[in-house]
């Protein structure tokens, strides 16, 4: 469990010392201001957990210190204690109104100081604990969304297109031309390649979502990891008259999760090829930088707009994206991505090459360490 962090704001030093004397046994970091103004500066650059504030200071007191506390989203949930020698009925119900949580009047009694900031920051760790489980709730949620999403809709789609062309062929094969025959086959295959691309994603994204994956590096050979795919997705781009391209270094040796890598790697290119008109191009590179390996797929396809590019991998998975030959996307294959380079301690973005289309990029240390 983290350190609590302490704010006492007095204009006295005096008052700030006796505060902090009682308070120098506890497991807490304290910070001191002499002014509002000061306390909102440190409010402003760290994380504070609990202010014990007076109310007589100079310029700005401490009413409208805790209401411009309040008025701070970030600073919402933060507990602060009034401790002044203001006792009238006034100041202390003016204090509970504009947010306070207690109230402590001078002089004060070290034991019930001790109690009531124990107190409240009890409180106050226990409402950030529900706060980070809700979160938690809503993004399981919004996982599950996702995934009956796909189920619902998108693995429905390949596989209708494998029931209406099949059943063409069972019962028209005779009557039917040897090229209609041939162009019916190519589509069943795309059909069945994209049903069983969106299938594997959605195991391996469901595996990753129960932290089933276990995170295994060792020495992989960048080279053939890229290779080996290419060999794979030939059949894919050639069916779009889409030349598959790759400028490599003699041999690119890093450590890393081969696993991973591999589904990274297949995903930009298939997505790539999937987002990329006939006749166009993917290309692939990767080079060491810096202790650092760099992979890039690029291709001509038809973009990203220049608007989406800051936010794209926050933004993913919020929308279905049709591919030039009308292929479902998801971005269930991009989260993927940015999930397993996470686990890499690597980054991965996306630029607009000045030509049009896309170029992903991801970046992972050629050794990790730790």
């Amino acid at each position: 469990m983290s350190v609590s962090h302490l704010l006492i704001v007095d204009d006295i030093a005096k008052n700030i010392q006796v505060a902090a004397s009682v308070l120098k046994n506890e497991e807490c970091k304290i910070s001191f201001a002499q002014s509002g103004e000061k306390a909102l500066e440190i409010l402003a650059k760290e994380k504070i957990d609990l202010v014990l504030l007076d109310v007589m200071m100079p310029n700005m007191d401490g009413f409208e210190v805790c209401e411009r506390i309040r008025e701070n989203p970030d600073f919402k949930n933060i507990p602060v204690i009034f401790l002044t020698a203001k006792t009238d009925t006034q100041s202390i119900t003016r204090a509970f109104q504009l947010g306070g949580v207690d109230y402590i009047s001078k002089p004060f009694n070290n034991d019930e100081l001790l109690a009531r900031v124990r107190t409240h920051l009890r409180l106050h760790n226990a409402l950030e604990q529900i706060e980070d489980q809700n979160k938690l709730l809503q993004d399981t949620n919004t996982v599950k969304d996702k995934l009956f999403s796909i189920i619902a809709h998108d693995l429905r789609n390949p596989f209708n297109g494998l029931l209406v062309l099949s059943d063409i062929l069972r019962t028209k094969f005779n009557s039917m031309r040897a090229d209609d025959t041939a162009n019916m086959i190519e589509l069943i295959y795309q059909s069945s390649r994209d049903g069983y691309d969106l299938l594997e994603n959605l195991l391996e994204w469901s595996r990753s979502q129960r932290n089933q994956i276990e995170f295994r590096p060792g020495t992989v050979n960048l080279n053939q990891l890229i290779q080996g795919n290419l060999q794979l997705l030939t059949a894919m781009a050639q069916s779009k008259k889409i030349s598959l391209t790759t400028e490599l270094k003699e041999s690119i040796r890093l450590t890393a999760d081969s696993h991973m890598l591999d589904t990274v790697i297949r995903n930009l290119i298939t997505n790539a090829i999937k987002f990329t008109r006939a006749g166009g191009f993917v290309s692939i590179t990767a080079e060491e930088k810096e202790q650092q390996v760099v992979v890039a797929v690029t291709d001509s396809g038809i973009g990203i707009d220049e608007d989406e590019l800051a936010d794209f991998f926050s933004n993913i998975g919020t929308k279905s994206t049709q591919g030039t030959f009308n292929e479902k996307g998801t971005g269930l294959g991009l989260i993927l991505c940015k999930e397993f380079i996470t686990h890499h301690h690597g980054t991965i973005w996306v630029e607009r090459p000045p030509m049009g289309g896309s170029r992903f990029i991801f970046s992972v240390p050629s050794c990790l360490s730790g």
